[in-house]
């Protein structure tokens, strides 16, 4: 009843976070393309597609394989909530407010596990308003990077409870975190996995060498890990084996280099708040500072864990030397000092912005903030200082909660043809392939899915992200061109006999002598999503069983 009761507590100081979201209208934005992925999402979702791979009304109308490697869960979400009969706009700003609030929830239990319910909701305030926090909902826009917050305590969660009592139900839990960052955002994802792997690598080298630590609880940790790649592998695997068929591939490294990123030690300190973008040097755009009433808590948590230590469990001392391991690391990666570092970082290029890893030090920061409620002994003192502790946080950063002006605009008016197929397109055009012609206009878009270019006729019967059919009609020999950029997955028929179209410019086309043709083409699974969606199918029964062995166990 207390936890509920915090926790509705929790819920209310959460509001001031996303107040912006209950006004009317939207707001700027670097990635100003939410409202638009929202809805082909949606409309891929009504029409079936499972899992969401290709959108249509993207990439000029021509389509391009978006959700095969951009973070796709926050857009299931909105894409959800759009399908269900809400406008992009209201399924958008929904989808933001439940990353944002549930970053809080998810510190909260993480933090409430170890130190009780007071640890847990000054950790959880600290976490929602983090400057960076901030920066990453209203002044990037980066949806999949902050609802990675929201999975990370999950992860940690799972890897305590795998190293107590309840050992396979920590595994899911983990793992069930580790994916929810992976499905959220690529880049997180990778970051997240590779620092995953280097620490469980860590603690076996640890138990073998120096007999510290449990045999099981690595085994535990490894299973976790896998289980966590297992449950995105429908995701990770063909991102992996397809990007080379996208203009990405082209694109790392040139538009965001990772050594003219790095933040001065300064910055974390103090740096001014901006809208803008990141830049070489010490005077950016945007803000990276940590929160100076964050690194007081921070400290006087890191205090409390040293005076009262012997009070603390084993394992839970390891949790925090992790933490504060990981907020360290986070903290010298962000600097020039980690140069070196970068350059032995396995796809350094794809990660481009090393002050990413900020999400990290905001989480250890978070931790140990909470761990200072442990100073205060007395219960009726405890919540004097709980109190003054969340009115500080929220008072001094909940101003930065603001987006940098609001504008008033129709809902329809994002769900557009032109919204969507030309200005939407124009920010985020990188999965195209390389050879597909970007129109300089709107009235460039296609029209047709099918296109004949003389006296031909076209009379399109089904045409959704994934089938089309249609019957051709052609006065003489004609080339029709397919207004769908091609991709690996796409097969087309003529009468029921599968073609091998030639591709101009990316786009598929087909000679046709004079008569009429049925025409059909479907985005079928290659054998790389095949194996990618069977093992995530099988993960997720195996994680079903062994969650349900837990609880069996638990009750008897």
């Amino acid at each position: 009843m207390k936890s509920a009761l915090i926790g509705l507590f929790l819920l209310c100081v959460t509001l001031v976070s996303v107040r912006p979201l209950l006004y009317s209208g939207f707001f700027p934005m670097h990635d100003d393309t939410q409202v638009g992925r929202v809805v082909v999402m949606g409309r891929a979702v009504r029409n079936g597609q499972f899992p969401v791979r290709w959108v249509t009304d993207l990439g000029y109308g021509y389509g391009y394989p978006l959700f095969n490697f951009y973070g796709p869960l926050p857009y299931y979400v909105g894409g959800a909530l759009y399908a269900a009969g809400l406008s992009g706009l209201t399924a958008t700003k929904l989808m933001f407010a439940l990353g944002i609030i549930g970053a809080g929830l998810t510190m909260f239990l993480f933090v409430q596990y170890l130190f009780g319910n007071l640890a847990g909701l000054v950790a959880a305030v600290a976490y929602v308003y983090a400057p960076y926090h901030a920066v990453e909902i209203y002044v990037r826009g980066a949806v999949g990077e902050f609802w990675m917050f929201m999975f990370l305590p999950i992860i940690f969660l799972g890897l305590v409870m795998a190293s107590k009592n309840f050992r396979f139900g920590g595994v899911v839990v983990g793992s069930m975190g580790l994916a929810g960052v992976i499905l959220s955002h690529t880049i997180m994802g990778y970051i997240t996995t590779l620092g995953l792997a280097l620490g469980i690598g860590m603690y076996g080298l640890a138990v073998l060498l120096f007999g510290k630590g449990s045999m099981v609880t690595f085994r535990n940790y490894v299973l976790l890990l896998l289980f966590g790649l297992g449950l995105t592998m429908f995701f990770w695997l063909p991102a992996f084996f397809e990007m080379g068929f996208t203009s990405v591939a082209g694109q790392i490294g040139t538009t965001a280099f990772w050594g003219d990123h790095f933040v001065c030690l300064g910055q974390l300190w103090q740096s001014d708040w901006g809208f803008g973008g990141s830049v070489p040097g010490c005077i950016e755009g945007m803000s990276f500072k940590l929160g100076k009433v964050h690194l007081l808590l921070g400290a006087l948590g890191g205090i409390a864990l040293i005076v009262f230590s012997k009070r603390v469990s084993l394992k839970t001392r390891i949790i925090f030397r992790t933490v504060f391991f990981l907020f360290v690391c986070s903290i010298i990666l962000m600097t020039p000092l980690s140069g070196w570092v970068w350059q032995i970082v396995p796809e350094a290029s794809f990660i481009q912005y090393p002050w990413r890893m900020l999400v990290f030090s905001v989480f250890g920061l978070s931790v140990f903030a909470g761990a200072s409620v442990v100073l205060v002994q007395k219960q009726w003192m405890r919540g004097i200082f709980v109190l003054i502790a969340v009115l500080g946080i929220v008072g001094v950063n909940g101003k930065l909660f603001e987006p940098q002006y609001g504008y008033t605009r129709d809902p329809a008016a994002f769900e557009t043809d032109e919204e969507l197929r030309f200005r939407v397109s124009k920010i985020s055009d990188e999965y195209l392939p390389p050879s597909v012609t970007k129109p300089g206009a709107a009235g460039e878009i296609p029209k047709t899915t099918v296109k004949t270019p003389n006296n031909g006729s076209v009379e399109t019967e089904i045409d959704t992200e994934t089938y089309t059919k249609a019957m051709i009609t052609v006065r003489e020999q004609e080339m029709v061109t397919i207004n769908r950029a091609h991709f690996p997955g796409w097969r087309y028929y003529i009468e029921g006999k599968e073609i091998e179209p030639a591709l101009d410019h990316g786009l598929p086309t087909i000679v046709l002598p004079a008569g009429t043709y049925l025409f059909q083409s479907r985005f079928t699974d290659t054998p790389v999503r095949i194996v990618g969606n069977v093992v995530s199918l099988l993960s997720i029964l195996y994680s079903i069983f062994l969650f349900s062995r837990h609880e069996k166990k638990a009750i008897t």
